[in-house]
């Protein structure tokens, strides 16, 4: 079984808005979410729920098994 990694899953998200040169307020606003919880998403401060997952996949165009 795997463990969700918070840490991880923030470095792998920063990475996908990285690759497409938005900032965190960009991608916040864009996906109607707050720019400090993004943030505080990458920085693996906190998790996210199921339906953030797929607002990500969606937003980033990747699968949520990514």
């Amino acid at each position: 079984m795997s463990r969700y990694d918070r840490k991880e899953t923030g470095k792998r998200l920063r990475g996908l808005r990285l690759r497409k040169h938005l900032t965190i307020p960009k991608a916040a606003g864009e996906m109607q979410i707050g720019s400090h919880y993004l943030n505080d998403i990458e920085g693996g401060r906190c998790g996210a729920s199921l339906d953030k997952f797929i607002l990500f996949s969606e937003y980033y165009k990747v699968s949520l098994e990514w």
